[in-house]
């Protein structure tokens, strides 16, 4: 897993080796918590956790950025206006990184 985030990796390493985080950590709700772990616990694969630098060019961190974009534009619009769109660019990232990275 790849995150542009220190604080991000600490967090989801903390949690990923069954540790328990400070209340509040990094920003961290419960239920954000909650859905890591659950999320994790559905993981059959050896994962590893990698930091990279955001904003210089890597493809997968600048898609992702993309994305996060997206996501909060549509946030903060109906969902009926933006979901087509939305789909179809993660759709669009999806074909442009099959395979990248694993």
């Amino acid at each position: 897993m790849l995150s542009d985030s220190k604080d991000a990796l600490k967090m989801a390493r903390t949690l990923a080796a069954n540790l328990v985080p400070k209340p509040g950590y990094c920003g961290i709700s419960d239920d954000a918590r909650a859905r890591f772990l659950q999320a994790w616990s559905s993981v059959e694969a050896e994962a590893e956790f990698e930091y990279v630098r955001g904003h210089v060019g890597h493809p997968l961190n600048e898609a992702a950025d993309e994305l996060a974009n997206l996501a909060r534009l549509a946030a903060k619009l109906p969902q009926h206006l933006v979901e087509d769109q939305l789909w179809r660019r993660v759709d669009a990232v999806r074909a442009d990184f099959r395979g990248v990275d694993g």
